[in-house]
């Protein structure tokens, strides 16, 4: 029976098609293909798809900038061994154990470190694991 609220039919339809999407593969394979003609054959449409993927793009170099100038703020603000803190885009974040030493689940990616900005501190274990350098310094650490 078809619904008399057509906002509750749109939000059933969104479900529904969300829900086979994710599990059924063939249906998923058919509207990625749909979608890949679309995207060549359409103009205005591959305008649409390039202008949200740009906006992607850059909602996401936003939260890099703000989330990597948390985490150095977090971690001092400047180089351990100089004391550089001109600019945060010459300085780095050197894991003292190195990353190798850490379980797939606790890579230190993009990620976590917005998660741990959002609560408002970095755990404790995985601070201790890590200081600022500059760009200068850590090449010399790594290089020596």
């Amino acid at each position: 029976m078809p619904y008399k609220d057509p906002d509750k039919e749109k939000a059933y339809q969104d479900a529904y098609h969300k829900d086979r999407y994710r599990n059924d593969a063939k249906y998923r394979a058919r509207v990625r293909e749909r979608a890949r003609q679309r995207y060549h054959t359409d103009p205005e449409y591959r305008r649409k798809c390039l202008a949200a993927s740009l906006k992607r793009v850059r909602m996401l170099n936003k939260k890099r900038r703000i989330t990597r100038g948390w985490v150095i703020q977090q971690l001092g603000g400047k180089c351990v061994k100089c004391g550089y803190d001109k600019t945060i885009a010459a300085l780095d974040i050197h894991h003292k154990n190195g990353v190798n030493d850490l379980k797939p689940s606790e890579g230190l990616r993009l990620g976590r470190f917005y998660k741990w900005w959002k609560q408002g501190f970095i755990p404790e274990d995985i601070k201790a694991n890590m200081e600022l350098l500059c760009a200068n310094c850590h090449r010399e650490l790594h290089f020596n």
